[in-house]
């Protein structure tokens, strides 16, 4: 269990799964089985991304995706190290899709390349970071996650996080 009082996180509780079935597999995809160990190093690659763009616990980053394990496993990256994820529905775009993003309180917007149309019509103002697509501007999300590490990382990096408090938000 999670929660307030519990002393266990989100991040906490998965890694505990990762450490009991690493090699079992956590995703089916088009592609091939995608592991538990192969989902915790890429979600510690975002964790470490996440820590070279100076964003701290509580601060929170917009996940502008269509479905796929990266989109869960960036999420859990971001919780590594205390980064509230704002899951924006990727049907959205234009004016919608801009208040999402501002309300959300986003520092920046992770979006993946099927997305980039929908997110150019919001005109947002807050940095983007495109994951396997480019538009003009944006950072490429994922030739930065690339050149991170994907070994575990340290739980003292979200150490000022408390059990209760939020790790999503929706919209």
């Amino acid at each position: 269990r999670t929660g307030p009082g519990s002393g266990m996180r989100v991040p906490d509780h998965i890694e505990a799964t990762v450490e009991k079935f690493a090699d079992r597999t956590a995703f089916h995809t088009d592609e091939g089985e995608i592991s538990y160990r192969q989902f915790d190093g890429f979600a510690n690659r975002v964790a470490r991304w996440a820590r070279e763009q100076g964003l701290k616990p509580g601060d929170c980053v917009a996940l502008f995706m269509s479905n796929r394990w990266e989109y869960v496993t960036i999420w859990y990256g971001l919780s590594k190290v205390g980064v509230v994820t704002a899951l924006i529905n990727s049907q959205l775009f234009g004016h919608s899709l801009a208040h999402c993003i501002k309300v959300g309180e986003a520092k920046c917007t992770i979006i993946d390349g099927h997305r980039s149309e929908a997110y150019v019509s919001a005109q947002c103002e807050t940095p983007a970071w495109v994951y396997q697509g480019s538009i003009e501007g944006p950072h490429d999300f994922g030739a930065a996650l690339e050149k991170c590490d994907d070994a575990p990382t340290d739980k003292a990096w979200r150490s000022r996080v408390q059990p209760g408090d939020p790790v999503l938000k929706m919209y």
